[in-house]
Formats: structure tokens, sequence, C-alpha cells
């Protein structure tokens, strides 16, 4: 199973397919794989492309919701794919802390 993404429930990426970075496009290519997909059914992996505004570019967008429902939001217009893979593993360690006090693990 991808440890990463075993407490995730939702992803939402936003990004404008004209300014996309190359971590918003590696994010949402890595989180769609075919092997994600069948670790972990009940992922949800939304995108919205955002239009361009002016000449400053739209904040590209990452939305994640956790096992227990918490969001959290990160703008990866800078972030590198590694990032934002460490900044979910905080989550999990988090969540798992959460399932040890609790005596029993997330479903």
């Amino acid at each position: 199973m991808p440890l990463w993404a075993r407490y995730l429930r939702t992803v939402r990426v936003e990004f404008s397919p004209f300014s996309a970075t190359p971590s918003s496009m590696s994010f949402l290519g890595y989180v769609s794989t075919k092997k994600i997909r069948e670790e972990v059914p009940k992922l949800q992996v939304n995108t919205h492309l955002l239009e361009e505004q002016s000449e400053e570019s739209a904040p590209q967008m990452l939305a994640l919701t956790y096992i227990d429902g918490k969001e959290v939001k990160f703008d990866i217009s800078a972030m590198q794919l590694r990032d934002i893979l460490a900044e979910i593993e905080v989550q999990n360690g988090r969540l798992e802390m959460e399932a040890i006090k609790r005596g029993k693990p997330w479903t």
C-alpha cells in the first residue's frame, strides 16, 4: 500500500493549465496512478482549472481532506513534489498518534 496516501480521502488540485508548475502536475500524475486508485479506493481526486485573470498567475492550490475530516490547504506554486509528500507524512503521523490514543486504527 502506498503509505503516504493511506489516510487521504479527497485531493483537490487547482491550477492554471497555462502556468502550471511541475509540482502540481507531478503530484496530480502521482496521485492518479492505477496503483494508488487500487490501494486507496476511497480516495477521490478532483481537479479545478483556473483561468488566467491577469499578468499575475493565480496560486496553484492543493486541498487535502484526511480520514478524520481535517482539511489542509497548500499553495504549491513554489513547492516540490517531495515537499508535498513530506507535508502529507506530517499529517499521517498526527493521525497515527490519534489512533494509538484512541486504541483503534482508522478504517
